[in-house]
């Protein structure tokens, strides 16, 4: 993946907030963390599952901010225990 495809990750990462598994993380006085996995098709035509990490900024209530995300190597694993404790 080069740099340009930052920002389309990033809006594919977003677009399948709605159905992907949340494990709230931290909450300070700069906001709330988030962690979600997502299983999407990679460059390469396999699914992965890519982690991500959020914060909900105090100042920007609602609006998701992409702090990092990797493809995880124990994907399955962690998105099916994610998706169990929900």
């Amino acid at each position: 993946m080069e740099r340009g495809h930052a920002d389309a990750l990033s809006e594919i990462l977003k677009s399948t907030l709605i159905r992907s598994p949340a494990v709230r993380g931290l909450q300070n006085q700069y906001g709330e963390r988030w962690t979600t996995y997502h299983e999407i098709v990679g460059l390469s035509g396999q699914p992965v599952v890519v982690t991500a990490a959020w914060i909900y900024r105090v100042e920007q209530v609602g609006v998701p901010v992409l702090i990092s995300c990797y493809i995880e190597p124990q994907g399955p694993k962690k998105l099916e225990a994610a998706l169990n404790a929900e």
